[in-house]
């Protein structure tokens, strides 16, 4: 049977406790704490309450072999490597994922959140008219600042960062020619759409929210002369 050192094994918990998660929902798969021994492996660390979990185990090819849940695919990942220092980088890359999927709130929640903006729609004879060359200006001010925030806030990632340009595009795109209420209920399921697919936390989609509020109200004033 194959084993890692005690050493070994404390790399991974002080991982767990440099991670900011509860270390008590990380489970190892037996009490290592009164055995001075060696660990034996297969050795299987779930985060309990969810499916996720990452095991270690050591193949004929004599490499590491590690099974883990969140990956790439949705029935989970594996992957393989002589390194232990390698295992450990891959335990605090899965950890990551794992902080990911508990930061980001349920679709349906962010999706009432984002509804609330129908309230702020452009009403009575203002709904039916065009955005004027101004308010397209003020548009791609907005559009520039949804997009500075998150890159600051959520990093994300290049493909990610795409889609989202590509949403804030239409946005433009779509304000020449749609009249302003139309228009703002096209923003508000665009950004809602956004915030989901960026998994971003309740303050961070609340703060999206924000950007796309100030433009429908700012639409639905009268501009000043």
């Amino acid at each position: 049977m194959a084993h890692i050192f005690r050493s070994q094994l404390k790399e991974l918990v002080a991982t767990v406790v440099q991670s900011g998660l509860p270390a008590e929902r990380f489970v190892f798969s037996r009490d290592f704490s009164k055995d001075n021994l060696d660990v034996p492996l297969p050795l299987r660390i779930a985060f309990t309450n969810c499916a996720f979990h990452f095991s270690i185990d050591y193949s004929y090819f004599h490499e590491f072999s590690m099974e883990f849940l969140p990956g790439k695919e949705q029935t989970g990942d594996s992957a393989s490597n002589s390194s232990w220092a390698k295992v450990v980088d891959s335990f605090a890359q899965w950890i990551e994922q794992v902080k990911r999927q508990v930061a980001q709130p349920e679709p349906w929640l962010i999706y009432t959140q984002g509804t609330v903006l129908t309230g702020t729609l452009p009403t009575g004879t203002r709904a039916g008219e065009k955005i004027s060359e101004e308010e397209l200006r003020r548009l791609r001010a907005q559009t520039i600042l949804i997009e500075e925030f998150v890159i600051r806030e959520v990093k994300p990632s290049k493909q990610q960062l795409d889609g989202l340009n590509r949403k804030l595009d239409y946005l433009e795109e779509s304000a020449q020619r749609l009249n302003k209420q139309d228009w703002a209920n096209v923003a508000i399921a665009t950004i809602v759409n956004s915030a989901i697919i960026l998994a971003v936390d309740k303050t961070t989609a609340r703060a999206l929210f924000s950007f796309v509020s100030e433009f429908i109200t700012f639409l639905s004033r009268p501009l000043v002369p």
